[in-house]
């Protein structure tokens, strides 16, 4: 939950479209299973 809240901020700040959330996506999951 905390990565998604990140995410949906920084994808906010740098106003990235969907595109850009689905590339980034699979990186966020490493950084969370990191984390997990």
């Amino acid at each position: 939950a905390f990565v998604r809240q990140a995410l949906q901020r920084v994808a906010a700040l740098c106003g990235a479209p969907p595109s850009t959330r689905r590339v980034r996506m699979p990186l966020a999951l490493r950084i969370a299973r990191k984390d997990a």
